[in-house]
């Protein structure tokens, strides 16, 4: 991808000249660029600041150039770059200051989120925050914004709102962190369906200082007003909007706001009654979210692929160069003993060397024609061995979209397609009376699972990984939803299940995953001791209304409820239960204390003394 990238750049745009300038410049240009860089105005930089690293002797300006590198790489999508350029910027980094390390770690967390490796994102962007608490206020800043879009990836709304929140007390209001903060504060008010906490929140923007954004994060925010427009039911102006927006991304690499624009667009024209309008671009927004999702799923294989079978490629290129200088050895050989036999035979056998040189030229033809025939039917091999082997590709890679490597079981993707059926399923035997079974949802996560893979290894850890999945799976019924929630979380969703049966179930559950010795590598003398907490709430929440609670308000729920076993005792379950609510969901989440004390809703659990909720 990016060889394309340099060979459009050689065509369009003359080289800009930076490396005899200093690193100042460089850093300047990349922010100039990144402010409109509709199309691949920021890869003009690449040869520039390749000729820099090569040059420059002061490691910490090659360092910083390296992570402009990756930041373009990780533009269009060229992992196996970014990878390569933070590799050499973590290595040089070891021995330079800690300012310099911290930022290295923010860029390596990017990566992470764009691989979507959410643990190891957090787990590097909490090591930049405590590096810069005191010292660099920028990286800190910078740390505590990309540690609320984790929160928000992983579905945690509340902890993403609190880091925001801090973003804002730190900075002035004429600042890009501040509109940054307020722009993903206004996304996840929308989330939870609360329009008019959006709506203050963008109103709390100077518009004169949005120029200080990047161009996609601008164009974010005029995401959020077409979506607000949406929301407060102006479909003919969120249809005007999208269209300007639409139009303006179109043949740009800005193919994620392109699908959301034309999600909105399908819906707003559904509800203008327009269904010509809303099939139309209904159809545009799956084969923009199905070439997103096929543009990444083979641009990480093609990256593994490249790193596994480089190796054996090369030593393959070097056996056939040799071959082939023996073969052509050989023939020269044997050429220069002919030319002598003709030469001495010339005189006295000329009619003879007449027939022969026909004859060969005929046995040249024969074969020339036999060899031909045979390579063709090597290739008709080669393309049928091929087609199979793509065939079975595709079927692994569909698995693979939806199950976890490690564990085998179903993964987010999963969830998300069909956790809506699930919910309907649900609804539809409310309103036949049938109240009784609900759809319980309960988070599980292993207690001091850091302590496990800093005692005994990262492979110990994947190997508790895969027992606990065992332990889970003869724990439910076959009709029952496992699912990776991610590192060391699973998700467990209990179908048709009465509230007074989760008790039970969530105490069995601890008891014999307490009780479940992991081994490892079938060692008896080396045995983990493992424990869990559980947190667990119901869809519907609120059987009176079941619409009144959605999915993300029992997940946080259920979060929270994890949160409490897991800060109040660890090895232990805590469940919320709908009892009254008066009170809108987004009050009892926010104020879980108060709904609970005025008995709006009930709390279960096998903790003996008081629970402290946070």
């Amino acid at each position: 991808m990016m060889r394309f990238v340099l060979i459009l750049f050689f065509v369009t745009s003359p080289i800009l000249c930076f490396a005899q300038q200093d690193f100042h410049k460089l850093q300047d240009s990349y922010r100039n660029l990144s402010l409109k860089n509709k199309l691949l105005s920021s890869s003009v930089l690449l040869p520039d600041l390749e000729i820099f690293i090569s040059q420059t002797t002061n490691n910490v300006e090659k360092v910083a150039a390296l992570q402009i590198m990756a930041e373009i790489y990780l533009e269009y999508d060229s992992y196996f770059e970014a990878i390569q350029a933070l590799d050499n910027a973590e290595q040089l980094a070891k021995k330079l200051d800690n300012t310099t390390k911290a930022s290295v770690l923010l860029s390596q967390a990017k990566l992470s989120l764009a691989l979507e490796k959410f643990n190891d994102a957090l787990d590097q962007v909490n090591k930049s925050i405590e590096a810069t608490k005191n010292s660099n206020k920028l990286i800190y800043v910078k740390s505590l914004i990309l540690k609320g879009r984790l929160f928000y990836y992983k579905g945690s709304f509340r902890q993403s709102i609190k880091q925001f929140s801090q973003v804002k007390a730190l900075v002035s209001n004429d600042t890009s962190y501040f509109n940054l903060a307020s722009i993903y504060s206004a996304q996840i008010a929308l989330e939870l369906g609360d329009k008019q906490q959006a709506k203050r929140v963008l109103e709390g923007i100077e518009l004169s200082t949005l120029e200080l954004l990047s161009e996609d994060k601008q164009l974010e925010y005029q995401l959020i007003l077409t979506r607000l427009s949406m929301h407060s039911g102006y479909f003919k102006t969120a249809i005007s909007q999208s269209k300007k927006l639409l139009n303006y991304t179109l043949g740009t690499r800005f193919l994620y706001l392109q699908a959301q624009l034309q999600d909105i667009l399908s819906k707003a024209y559904l509800q203008a009654n327009d269904y010509q309008q809303a099939f139309l671009y209904l159809q545009r927004y799956t084969l923009t979210t199905n070439a997103l999702a096929l543009k990444k799923r083979n641009n990480k294989l093609l990256q593994l692929e490249i790193i596994h079978n480089l190796a054996r490629k090369q030593q393959r290129i070097v056996l056939l160069e040799k071959e082939s200088l023996l073969s052509k050895a050989k023939l020269a050989k044997q050429a220069f003993e002919k030319q002598q036999l003709q030469r001495e035979q010339e005189i006295q056998f000329r009619k003879w060397l007449l027939l022969s040189i026909l004859a060969i030229i005929i046995s040249m033809v024969l074969y020339y024609l036999w060899q031909r025939d045979k390579v063709f039917k090597r290739l008709e091999a080669l393309v049928k061995t091929r087609t199979q082997e793509l065939e079975t590709k595709n079927a692994l890679l569909e698995k693979l979209s939806n199950t976890d490597s490690l564990t085998g079981l179903y993964n987010r993707h999963y969830l998300h397609a069909s956790i809506e059926s699930e919910l309907s399923h649900v609804r539809r035997k409310f309103d036949q009376g049938q109240g009784e079974q609900h759809l319980i949802v309960m988070l599980l996560d292993i207690d001091h699972f850091k302590n496990i893979n800093d005692t005994y290894g990262h492979t110990a850890g994947d190997t508790v990984l895969q027992q606990l999945s065992k332990t889970l799976k003869n724990n439910i019924r076959e009709s029952d939803l496992l699912v990776r929630w991610g590192g060391e979380e699973f998700l467990i969703i209990l179908r048709d299940c009465k509230l007074n049966q989760t008790e039970d179930f969530a105490e069995k559950l601890r008891k014999n995953i307490e009780k479940n010795i992991i081994t490892i590598n079938g060692n008896a003398d080396k045995k983990i001791p493992l424990t869990c907490s559980m947190g667990y709430s119901h869809y519907p929440f609120n059987t009176q209304q079941p619409e009144q609670y959605n999915w993300e308000n029992v997940i946080e729920l259920a979060d929270m409820a994890l949160y409490a076993a897991k800060e109040n005792q660890r090895n232990a379950w805590v469940g919320f239960t709908y009892k009254q609510t008066p009170h809108s969901p987004e009050k009892v989440i926010s104020d879980i204390n108060t709904a609970i004390t005025n008995q709006e809703i009930s709390v279960s659990s096998n903790i003996i003394k008081e629970i402290k909720f946070k």
